[in-house]
């Protein structure tokens, strides 16, 4: 039987989501906790490989089970059994075909940034620029990834089979109590790619890049990788879409 469960995590005690060896990751501990539980190893496959401090709220995963589960219980397990630093959320059984990454139809980040003065309680999960930015001109930039683009200049991926092509479906910028909240709905993310379209973005309305920097990288992909990135802890992948 295979079953998809959500999973939320705090990002910042992990070198990422993907197993590694010799580091800490989420897909380790929750392996980990599900061959522990179904007492057979057990290999997770994740919606997305979210970088080293990048925090989910939504994260899918994907995994198959010798015996059908109990949903309550396995969730108290998972409470008792996880680090407090992951949780998962819900869990359901799904038709067997069905895979995490590939299954689904689009993913919606969150980043989270304030102005003004550091607040060493909360930089773990929200980014301080130490700059000032116009709010309309970031709006105004962001609304310029709208749309399919290639975007080789926006990742660290070395190839990709659908030419690095990507649709933006929808942007946002809204503030809620001094913290502005940036979200991007789109079909797939690459490798490092929210990251670097708003480490662009952020730059242009501080007036440090020009508003055509982003249509000359998708005028022309050769130009490589673009130099900026916003940081980690501001970001979440918030959730991930299926049919």
């Amino acid at each position: 039987m295979k079953y998809a469960a959500v999973v939320s995590y705090d990002g910042s005690s992990y070198n990422g989501f993907q197993r590694q060896k010799e580091t800490k990751s989420v897909q380790g501990e929750l392996e980990r906790f599900l061959t522990f539980f179904l007492g057979k190893e057990t290999t997770v496959k994740g919606a997305g490989r979210t970088d080293k401090g990048v925090h989910a709220l939504g994260q899918v995963i994907s995994f198959e089970s010798p015996r059908k589960l109990d949903g309550g219980h396995f969730l108290k397990e998972a409470d008792s059994l996880l680090p407090p630093s992951i949780s998962i959320k819900s869990i359901r059984e799904v038709d067997p075909a069905f895979d995490a990454r590939h299954s689904s139809v689009a993913k919606v980040y969150l980043y989270r940034f304030r102005l003004g003065r550091s607040d060493p309680f909360s930089a773990r999960y929200v980014y301080f620029p130490g700059f000032k930015m116009d709010l309309d001109v970031l709006r105004a930039t962001l609304e310029t990834y709208l749309g399919e683009h290639n975007f080789r200049c926006f990742t660290g991926k070395e190839a990709d089979v659908d030419g690095y092509r990507r649709t933006i479906k929808s942007v946002s910028l809204g503030e809620e109590g001094g913290e502005y909240r940036i979200e991007l709905k789109a079909t797939g993310f690459m490798r490092y790619m929210v990251r670097m379209m708003l480490g662009v973005a952020f730059r242009v309305a501080a007036g440090k890049l020009t508003p055509d920097y982003i249509a000359a990288r998708f005028r022309d992909p050769s130009l490589g990788p673009v130099p900026y990135m916003a940081p980690a802890e501001g970001l979440y992948l918030k959730e991930v879409l299926y049919k």
